[in-house]
Order: C-alpha cells, then sequence, then structure tokens
C-alpha cells in the first residue's frame, strides 16, 4: 500500500521509550504510516505545520505547553488533522474538556492496543472515539436524571455520528431493514452498530433503547 493511501500520524510523547514503541507498534500496519514523531511543544508544533498529518496521537503530560495550544494550533496550520488524546490518566471532567475542545478522540495508555488502532481509524474516518471502558464510565457517573441537555451533549462523545443516526431512527420506531434504507448501508451493518450501541450505554431489548433514545432527546442532536 503507497504512502498517499495510508492514514498519516504524527505521535508526541515526552517519555523516549513509550515514543519508541508506540512508533514500532503502529509503523508495522498496513495501513497506517508514521509520518513524524515529537518529543517536544516547539517540536509538535513545527511538525504539525510540516506534515500536515491525518491523526496526531499526543500524550497529554508536556511541560511546555498544554493540549488546548495545540488543539488551537492544529486548528490553524492544519484544520484536517484530528486529534486523540493517549493518556496514562482518565480523568472524566479532563475528557469531556477535551472533546469540547476539538479533540477527536481519547484512549488510555492502559488499554488494549487495538483500540489505538480502531481510535486512529475511528476518528480519520471523521467520527469521534471513545474507548468502551472510559464510555462506560461515563455512562454510570454523567447520564443522570433530569438532565436531558447535558445527557445529551455527553452522548456525543460515546456514540459515533452513525450509531446516533441510528439510534434516533430505533426511537422512531423503524425496523433493522428501514434503518438500513434510510442511512443505505446493510441491515447486517445496522445489526452490528445496535450491538455496540447496546454494549456501550449497557442497554439491551428494543423497548429500552427507544426509552432512552426519547427521554435523552436523542432527535436532537445535529451529525
Amino acid at each position: 500500500m503507497e504512502t498517499r493511501n495510508k492514514i498519516n500520524v504524527l505521535i508526541a510523547d515526552n517519555h523516549e521509550v513509550a515514543l519508541l514503541g508506540l512508533q514500532t507498534f503502529l509503523s508495522i500496519r498496513k495501513d497506517i504510516t508514521v509520518r513524524a514523531v515529537a518529543h517536544h511543544g516547539k517540536e509538535i508544533f513545527c511538525k504539525i505545520q510540516t506534515f500536515t498529518p491525518d491523526v496526531v496521537v499526543m500524550d497529554n503530560n508536556f511541560n511546555d505547553f498544554s493540549c488546548k495550544d495545540v488543539i488551537e494550533y492544529t486548528s490553524k496550520y492544519s484544520p484536517n488533522s484530528k486529534l486523540i488524546i493517549y493518556s496514562s490518566s482518565v480523568d472524566e471532567q479532563g475528557i469531556m474538556k477535551y472533546f469540547e475542545a476539538g479533540v477527536s478522540g481519547y484512549v488510555s495508555k492502559n488499554t488494549k492496543p487495538k483500540n489505538l488502532l480502531d481510535a486512529i481509524r475511528t476518528v480519520y474516518h471523521g467520527e469521534k472515539y471513545l474507548e468502551a471502558d472510559i464510555a462506560d464510565m461515563f455512562i454510570r457517573n454523567y447520564f443522570k436524571p433530569n438532565m436531558v441537555n447535558e445527557n445529551t451533549k455527553r452522548l456525543q462523545f460515546i456514540l459515533t455520528k452513525t450509531e446516533i443516526k441510528i439510534l434516533k431512527f430505533i426511537g422512531e420506531g423503524l425496523s433493522n431493514y428501514e434503518i438500513a434504507k434510510r442511512i443505505g448501508i446493510s441491515h447486517r451493518t445496522v445489526e452490528c452498530h445496535r450491538r455496540n450501541i447496546s454494549l456501550k450505554l449497557k442497554i439491551t431489548g428494543t423497548a429500552k433503547l427507544v426509552n432512552f433514545a426519547i427521554k435523552n432527546n436523542v432527535d436532537a442532536i445535529h451529525v
């Protein structure tokens, strides 16, 4: 596969061993190429502008810059680049702020390596990514009664755009075949998405999904 057909990734981490390990892990993937690595703030800003990567995978523990600085810089100099925070910490409020500021994904360094690959591929195709364990934490701690507007906003960090579309149609009472026709995918793909929605929301059964969609005003989410 030629480089132009691969996902071009920039890795930023101030720990040399972690950086080398991540570079090695990603470099053997057929659909990913590591275009550049960065060890500190000045370097990451320079390489974002120079290489305009498809995806930036970055630690959030740098001393010489903040993630907000990178988000703002990327928005100006490489607006098509997607940012993934790859962190050893899992702070609920912090994760919310990162997504609200414009990052596309958040992955814990303690997770399975496959999740980082899923994150890179997901954000590259324009979706948000939040790994299942962190999404579960959001479900347990953040979905509260009488907080419909907040619940609706948080839902966008947990489900992909396609999953939100499908949940909307579920809320309208459409069958898998009807949803498939509306979106232009196979009914088996719809079934797969429904399973993912159920796993992420910890909800089983059509009736409960319909109830969740209605209660949390899913139809109002713009995707």
